[in-house]
This record gives structure tokens, sequence and C-alpha cells, in this order.
């Protein structure tokens, strides 16, 4: 813990582990203000790697209205706050009061844009204080999956479902489009081997080619369950409670879907969720895209939307929003239009993180670049206020120069932690130099 004091001679104590650049920017930051906040909280710098394991710094974000994820966080590493305040609210700084404190709408707070506090471990800056639970049980779950052949991939699928723990009623619709008569037969008795009998298996004809909307759709109009799960042919689950858990959190208040975290080969964190963002090489423009953030995966967090990869919706909002759109959005971002017009009725959507399945972008659908940005572009001009759901996720970005050039021992300490980190030096001398620095 450490002290800040401002003009007016009010005391701030600074609770936190990493390290905090204590510099003239902040006392200058307080002199210019009018009032100062009951509380000021930090930029976050976390070490993350990308898909070649090369380390890089990002900044993180974190949406204080997401009250799922601040009821789960130890909050305590974040922020200085007003002695006074805490003292007239009779707080005494700990977890619980941090995040009541964060969740008052009526508490002052400012973020410290380009004051950072340095953390070496992601896991070091999320800290798991306690599991949420759903606020009801489903009753009964709809497993909607469509596939074409890809005998082993659905072999797999089957063999995971197998494993799940379910207290529920399940039943499985399997949407065959034109699977070879053979593959549909062996699918059929796969099913028969592998699946308890207590799953209701139904098997649905797509005779078309490929619409995954149109087939989901069909599959829905199916099903008797209160709650729709779909799923990939060419994903498994990995914990055995996915979807125990998920079909659960579908009927959370206000709730629209409910999804995971997908990983893929080599524990590739593949999506924590979409996301919408600013489009950084078009000023004004926005981009839907999926984030893989591994920071999340011990977290229930709210998201712009979920991946139909894996996600959970009850029959009451898919009704309500009409399904997914076959006739614009044959095949991708169905999801994403799905989503975004949930957050226009007003839903929210939340990524159940610590469930994890297995899942492979491409592995079952040939993928057309041009396809896709013409699909992305027909999202974005259906849905106009896509910049209202900007920054519904927790994110990270990755540090630019023009947030650092304030501070040039800064700066330059994090470049040499960079290089070391690439060659797997030890960082206690570097974590050490970089706290001498801001006594």
């Amino acid at each position: 813990m450490d002290r800040l004091v401002n003009k007016q001679g009010e005391e701030y104590l600074i609770y936190g582990d990493g390290y905090f650049p204590l510099s003239s920017n902040i006392f200058s930051a307080l002199r210019e203000m009018d009032s100062s906040p009951d509380i000021m909280y930090w930029d976050d710098l976390i070490v993350t790697y990308d898909s070649f394991l090369n380390p890089r710094l990002e900044i993180i974000s974190l949406n204080l209205d997401d009250t799922y994820l601040l009821d789960q966080l130890e909050l305590k590493t974040k922020v200085a706050i007003k002695k006074s305040f805490l003292a007239k609210n009779k707080y005494t700084a700990s977890a619980i009061d941090l995040a009541i404190i964060f969740k008052n709408l009526q508490t002052k707070k400012i973020k410290l844009n380009g004051v950072f506090r340095f953390i070496d471990d992601y896991q070091k800056a999320f800290v798991l204080k306690k599991r949420l639970k759903p606020s009801q049980k489903a009753k009964s779950v709809s497993i909607i999956v469509n596939y074409r052949d890809g005998l082993s991939l659905m072999e797999s699928f089957l063999s995971s479902l197998a494993q799940q723990k379910i207290s529920k009623r399940v039943e499985l619709l399997l949407v065959n489009n034109q699977s070879k008569e053979e593959i549909f037969s062996d699918v059929k008795k796969r099913c028969q081997v592998l699946l308890d009998q207590s799953i209701n298996v139904k098997h649905i004809i797509f005779d078309e080619p490929f619409n995954h909307s149109a087939q989901n759709n069909l599959a829905a109009k199916h099903a008797q369950g209160e709650v729709f799960l779909f799923i990939n042919n060419d994903a498994y689950f990995i914990d055995n409670d996915v979807v125990e858990q998920i079909s659960d959190w579908a009927l959370e208040p206000n709730i629209a879907t409910a999804g995971v975290s997908i990983l893929g080969a080599n524990q590739r964190v593949v999506s924590t969720g979409i996301a919408v963002s600013k489009n950084n090489s078009v000023p004004g423009e926005y981009i839907v895209h999926e984030t893989d953030r591994p920071f999340l995966l011990n977290f229930l967090h709210e998201t712009a939307g979920n991946t139909f990869a894996c996600a959970a919706v009850s029959r009451t909002v898919w009704e309500k929003v009409g399904g997914l759109n076959a006739k614009q959005f044959p095949t991708q971002y169905n999801d994403a239009d799905f989503n975004l017009k949930c957050l226009e009725f007003g839903y929210k959507n939340i990524a159940v993180g610590y469930l994890k399945v297995f899942h492979e972008p491409g592995a079952s659908e040939q993928r057309n670049k041009l396809k896709l940005r013409e699909d992305h572009r027909n999202l974005l001009s259906l849905h106009q206020q896509v910049a209202n759901f900007h920054g519904r996720e927790l994110t990270s970005k990755p540090v630019a120069w023009k947030d650092v050039k304030f501070n040039f021992r800064l700066s330059f300490f994090l470049v040499v932690l960079m290089l070391l980190e690439r060659f797997n030096f030890n960082l206690l001398r570097v974590k050490r130099k970089i706290r001498s620095l801001w006594k």
C-alpha cells in the first residue's frame, strides 16, 4: 500500500501488488482536477503470448458495468481510494467492499489512462474470488448438431457427450446434410453404442446445399427442450459439466446466449466470446470479431456475443428474436447477427469462461476470405447501432509506443523486459529494478 495526496490535501490509499509508476503525471492530473474522484484505477500492463509464443505487452480495459465479472474478481490490486471516502462509508477496502464500491454508480471514478500498473503475469492481475452459480436449473435441453459425413468428427463429439454429467432431460438432434448413406447409417449405430438410452436421439434430413442457419432453424422447430444448445460437429466437450451448466446459465434473467471458452490444438485459446471493436484502419468503423483472451478462461463474464460453435439459447429468447437469418447469413456471421439482434432487444450475452470446448475453426468447412469480408460489411449495414455495443467485454490491446512515451524509464524497461522474456531470462532482477525506480 502506498500514499498519494491531492492539492486539497486529501489522502488516497493505494492498494496493489504491482509496480505503480507514481510519476509527476499523477500529481499533474490531480492538480488539474477541480474535484478529485473518490476512486482512481490504473491501466494494467500484462505480458501475454502470441501464437508463436512471442511475449507481448498489453493494456487491460475493465468493463465496470459487467457485474458478473466484478462479483468474481479480487479487485484490491487495482485502485487508489480516498481515505475519507472509506471512513465515511465504513468500508475496509476488503475485496468484497471494493466490489460493492465499483458497482455503485454514484461513486466518482476515473481511469488513469497512460499511467500504468505493471503486472508480469495476467494470472496475478485476475484472481478468482468466488465462482458464481446460476439462479435456476433447466429441466430439459435440446442439443443440435449439423454434419455432413465426417464420421470421425462425429465419433469424437458423441464420445464427449457420453461423458457429460447431466441431471436434466436431454435430446440430441442430428441434422444430416447430404451425408453418404453408409456414413448416415454409421452415425446412427455410434449413437446406439456410445450414448445412454436416456438421451432421445432424433435424426433430421436436410437434403439441400449447406445452410448452417436454415439447418439450425429446422432443428429448433423439432426441438422439445426449454434450452437449445448449438455445437459444431467438429467440436467436443472438454469439461464433463458443460451441458449441465451452460443450459442453466441460458435461463438467467435477461440473458440471450451463454457461451464457453473455445480451445484449439495445443490448448490454443480460440475464442472467449465475440467483441465489437474499433477498426484501427478505418476511423469511425467497427469490427465484430472473436476474442482470444487467456485471462478470461476462469471467469464468467459479459460479452457482445458467443460463437455458435458452442452456445446455449433459451427457447423463449430464440422465438422472440426469430432464430438465425438463413437468407443473408447462411453460414458465416450468422451467430454474430443473432447476438447483435439480442443486444438490440435489450438482452445480454455471457460466456462461462471456465467451461471449455475443443474446436479448431475450419476443420469441417472451407472459408473464403472475400466472402467473409462481404458478409461482415452486410452485418454492419444491418446493425447501424453496433457502436453501442463496443466495450461489453474485458479486453486488452497491445501497448503502443505513443502510450508510454511520457516516461522514458518505463519505456526502456518494457523493451528490456520483452527482450529478456523472448530469450527466457529470469525476470527477478528486472522486476526489482523496475520497483526501485518508482520508490
